[in-house]
């Protein structure tokens, strides 16, 4: 899961980095990359539970991992600046690359609650 979303972060500050270099928007390209960058994160990392989804014998639900993913990507940089923490940006960075993946995960394994059917997987899902 996180090697897709390193992957999918790669691809996406890569494209914008090149659609984004003839232009002129001098020490502003970095922060669209970073921000890019930090998007693209999150969606490799969902993409990766995507493909979880297909192992067999591995059962959990969607929608709390993507709840996960999105709360583990906001979560850091909100925290952080809601504390004005004044932190090392790779320790910053480490933290996100971990949460994202790891909440995103708990939130796929994590049962839903007894006799809620909206976040569980129909038979038909589990058939295939």
């Amino acid at each position: 899961m996180a090697a897709t979303g390193i992957a999918s972060a790669a691809i996406v500050g890569l494209g914008v980095g090149y659609a984004i270099s003839d232009r002129h928007f001098g020490f502003g390209a970095l922060g669209i990359v970073i921000a890019a960058v930090m998007i693209g994160y999150p969606i490799g990392a969902i993409a990766g539970l995507l493909l979880l989804r297909r192992k067999p014998g591995v059962h959990g639900t969607l929608a709390l991992a993507l709840i996960g993913t999105v709360i583990g990507a906001i979560l850091p940089v909100v925290v952080t600046g809601a504390l004005n923490l004044t932190i090392e940006p790779s320790v910053l960075i480490a933290v996100y690359m971990i949460s994202v993946p790891a909440l995103g995960a708990f939130g796929y394994l994590h049962r839903a609650p007894p006799g809620d059917t909206s976040l569980q997987r129909s038979s038909e899902d589990e058939v295939q």
